[in-house]
């Protein structure tokens, strides 16, 4: 399962939850905030690359298909 896999690597914790205890709570680690940040960066690096000679209009109307394709 992807969450056990998550919690092996050190990047979430799940936590009982305080309002019920049938429930559980799942957060970020520090290192799971670290490599959240870090992905970001990296998807954001991969979209300049991919996108850098597009202008903003056309960058938010590509977008804007690929939403409404994946809806």
């Amino acid at each position: 399962m992807l969450l056990d896999g998550l919690v092996e690597d050190g990047l979430v914790v799940r936590e009982q939850d305080p309002a019920d205890r049938r429930n559980r709570l799942v957060r970020l680690t520090p290192a799971g905030e670290a490599r959240l940040v870090a992905v970001r960066a990296e998807i954001r690096a991969m979209e300049e690359e991919l996108l850098g000679e597009f202008s903003a209009a056309e960058r938010r109307s590509l977008i804007g298909m690929l939403t409404r394709l994946a809806d």
